[in-house]
């Protein structure tokens, strides 16, 4: 049971992102006194626009809506982490972290950094990702851009089949570096 003056120091955030499969859609929602609801309302009005009433209204049918799907995807999304953890882990010189609560993996590239792939020297986060994606058509997320240089970004909020078919190439143009 809740007890009564913890309401007044709670504020809970959430979204729909990750429960609803709405990434992009940049819904969700602060539960809070409401002191604080007006003071995020101050800061919000001033750094963000407003969603829009299709995002409005798709949150709301999520929220409303049966939730069976929630527990469903999030059975399906720990199914591609452990896929995709299984590819990665069978590529040489990466290391790989068990994400826990994303649907992404982000891995330690450094192993690969100083070395040319085609006629492209890879000496950083950026220049591995780009090379990656001219050469073999994947597209991975530096993590320069996360201030964590050495690493790369993978989604796996795709279906399984282009899991497969984006490691299979990542391995493969791996194997290429010099």
């Amino acid at each position: 049971m809740l007890k009564p003056w913890l309401r007044e120091r709670t504020i809970t955030v959430s979204g729909a992102s990750k429960s609803y499969a709405m990434t992009g859609w940049r819904m969700g929602w602060a539960i809070a006194p409401a002191a604080a609801v007006k003071a995020m309302d101050t800061v919000q009005s001033q750094e963000t626009s407003c969603p829009s009433s299709v995002s409005q209204a798709a949150l709301v049918a999520a929220l409303d809506g049966p939730q069976e799907c929630v527990a469903e995807m999030r059975k399906e999304f720990a199914a591609r982490r452990e896929l995709t953890l299984s590819l990665l882990r069978g590529i040489p010189g990466l290391k790989i972290p068990h994400p826990e609560g994303a649907f992404y993996a982000f891995f330690d590239v450094s192993s690969y950094l100083g070395k040319s792939f085609g006629d492209k020297r890879v000496n950083d986060s950026m220049s591995f990702c780009t090379a990656l994606l001219e050469q073999a058509h994947v597209n991975l997320v530096p993590g320069s851009a996360f201030g964590t240089e050495g690493f790369a970004r993978m989604s796996f909020a795709t279906n399984r089949e282009t899991i497969e078919a984006g490691l299979a190439k990542l391995k493969a143009w791996l194997g290429t570096g010099q």
